[in-house]
This record gives C-alpha cells, sequence and structure tokens, in this order.
C-alpha cells in the first residue's frame, strides 16, 4: 500500500508471509516521464530476471546459492523492467521499488529507506523460493485514498 508521498518519491509498506519492509518509489504522475514516475497502482506478476546490471552485481555480491535473478514485475503497462532491490534514495529507483527496514526524510521532504540490504535479505528468499518451487506471485500495489497524482 502506498501511504504517504511528494512532489519526487512515494512511501509505502509490503508484506509478505508476515514480513513486512517499507518501499521506496518515485511520485504518481498524470504524464509518465521514463525513470522518475511510479508504476500504475495494480496487481503484477513477479518473477526472476537471471540478467541485467542489477541481477548480476546481486549474483557477484550473493553468489549463485542465493541469488537467482531480481524480483521483476511483469506486464507493467508501458515498461519494460520494473525490479524490486535495494536502494535508499529516488536516486536509486530508475522507477523500481526500492525496499527498507526504516524510513526518514531528505532535507528537501523526499521520503528515504534504510537498511535497504536487511529488509532485501528478508524479502528476497521468501518470493525466490516460491518462484524457484514454480508457483506464482503477485504484488498488488494499491494507492491510499488520499494520494494525489502530480
Amino acid at each position: 500500500m502506498r501511504l504517504r508521498q511528494n512532489e519526487n518519491t512515494t512511501l509505502g509498506q509490503i508484506t509478505v508471509n508476515g514480513q513486512s519492509c517499507y518501499t521506496l518509489e518515485d511520485t504518481l504522475r498524470h504524464e509518465k516521464i521514463k525513470k522518475v514516475t511510479a508504476i500504475p497502482a495494480g496487481r503484477y506478476n513477479i518473477q526472476l530476471r537471471p540478467w541485467g546490471r542489477i541481477s548480476d552485481k546481486y549474483l557477484a555480491s550473493y553468489g549463485k546459492d542465493f541469488h537467482k535473478g531480481t524480483l521483476w514485475l511483469r506486464h507493467v503497462p508501458n515498461v519494460q523492467y520494473i525490479l524490486i532491490h535495494k536502494g535508499n534514495t529516488k536516486e536509486h529507483t530508475e522507477g523500481c521499488i526500492l525496499i527498507g527496514k526504516t524510513v526518514g526524510r531528505a532535507q528537501n521532504g523526499d521520503y528515504k529507506v534504510f537498511e535497504s540490504e536487511k529488509a532485501y535479505l528478508e524479502f528476497y528468499p521468501i518470493v525466490r523460493d516460491a518462484l524457484v518451487e514454480g508457483k506464482e506471485v503477485f504484488i498488488e500495489i494499491e494507492n491510499h485514498p488520499e494520494l494525489k497524482i502530480y
């Protein structure tokens, strides 16, 4: 659920199998601007994407026993590669969803997430294992009714 926002960032919360963490995305906009606009609310299938810059980086960091591919949201309208990954600030999103255990704000009011690696190490294996077992996994993205679209 997307909970709060400002002109540049959107803060939310995600829960899987009882494990909760915060999410950070770009802001919601009427007009899509590549790498600075959150994706539309909706239900998206998640798959593993075992290639690409982030996947290669995580494979080098965590090894092949842990990392099986980046979490990839499929069939997002007008966007090809929306991932769930580590990061702390708007500059790390590029349209993707970041996860973290705690939140804060920058001097300009933008939301930030912290302890992103800790959140990733808890969240990723739950989703990865379900996918490796052949289960379908979906993410439901909802906007709090009071959020506005810029």
